[in-house]
């Protein structure tokens, strides 16, 4: 036979696999987000301190 009755059937392959591992990819992401749940929210945090400021003049032109 020739290649060229092959192809379709061959690019339809290709896509049905692309198609499977898209979805494995999708639904593995979604059974993972499902099975670990939202995090605890923290404590909240409070940073303080102090910023040093620096003062710079520039005389003027002569």
């Amino acid at each position: 036979m020739s290649s060229r009755t092959e192809t379709p059937r061959r690019d339809v392959g290709v896509l049905i696999l692309i198609a499977a591992v898209a979805f494995a990819l999708i639904a593995g992401v979604a059974i993972g987000y499902v099975a670990r749940g939202e995090p605890d929210p923290g404590d909240p945090v409070t940073i303080e301190g102090e910023v040093p400021a620096v003062t710079v003049t520039v005389p003027a032109a002569p």
